[in-house]
């Protein structure tokens, strides 16, 4: 039987992170943390590319199904519907260095940002949202809780990449 892979998961998002980011007081934050099993010297897209777009069948995959239909359907996330060069898993790669990626989405009720970056073995992926509108401090609590749940089973996808 395979061990599961430990994942960190914090509110607070250390500051090098953060600052890859531009939603300034953001009204959530969290990050998700694990360290790689495999190779180290992966570009943060192709990282990304490899946990969120070439996911296993099974577990892994349906999971991901679910976070983008809530994205889509619950959220109401403006994601693009077929693969690009310029989009990840439909959200829309805004900019990127030499160990960080930033992905982001917005809905009439509010803009999430994902922020992945590597440091050696460690794997960070942070989140964070900015309400546009007052039912967006009710539908997010509740959909956060799935959000924890993907962001763990991802990461620890992610660390096997």
């Amino acid at each position: 039987m395979k061990r599961a892979i430990p994942v960190g998961w914090q509110r607070d998002v250390p500051d090098v992170i953060r600052a890859h980011d531009t939603i300034d007081k953001p009204d959530y934050a969290d990050l998700f943390t694990a360290v790689a099993c495999g190779d180290t010297d992966v570009s943060p897209e192709r990282w990304a590319r490899a946990m969120f777009e070439h996911a296993p069948r099974g577990r892994v995959r349906l999971v991901l199904v679910a976070a983008v239909l809530a994205q889509r359907r619950i959220l109401g996330l403006r994601l693009e519907s077929r693969r690009s060069p310029d989009h990840l898993l439909g959200w829309r790669i805004a900019a990127a260095g030499e160990n960080w990626i930033r992905l982001e989405a917005e809905s009439a009720l509010l803009t999430g940002h994902l922020v992945l970056q590597r440091d050696g073995r460690k794997l960070h992926l942070a989140t964070f949202v900015r309400y546009h509108r007052r039912l967006a401090t009710l539908i997010w609590p509740p959909v956060s809780l799935l959000h924890r749940r993907v962001g763990i089973v991802l990461m620890r996808h992610a660390a096997m990449v």
